[in-house]
């Protein structure tokens, strides 16, 4: 069961992660119940991040991905090659923070 503290510092670290490696918010997606709608530029293109902390009675966090251009991404990453959905879920805040960021930072800094 996760507090809401943890829930807001979750979502914190994403977006302060996100942005510190280039990412920006969405100018044309409003704010979700969670935070912002979040973009990077990564060597397979535009790629569109929304964070969701585990709820008071769920156990799986997520950090919700889809690529504008699934069909740059699909042969080097398991996206969905129809949708560009990469998605992150896990049960522990820390472990799925830790390999977000180093996928996400793989893609960004072209070393994948």
């Amino acid at each position: 069961m996760s507090t809401k503290k943890q829930r807001a510092d979750f979502v914190k670290r994403v977006e302060a992660f996100v942005k510190k490696i280039g990412g920006e918010d969405h100018p044309n997606v409003a704010k979700g119940s969670y935070g912002s709608t979040l973009q990077i530029e990564t060597i397979f293109g535009r790629l569109s991040l929304w964070p969701k902390p585990a709820e008071k009675k769920d156990r799986i966090w997520t950090i919700f991905a889809k690529f504008d251009e699934p069909e740059r991404a699909k042969e080097k990453l398991p996206c969905n090659p129809y949708s560009g959905k990469w998605n992150f879920h896990c049960s522990e805040p820390e472990y799925l923070f830790a390999d977000f960021k180093r996928q996400l930072g793989a893609i960004v800094e072209g070393s994948v």
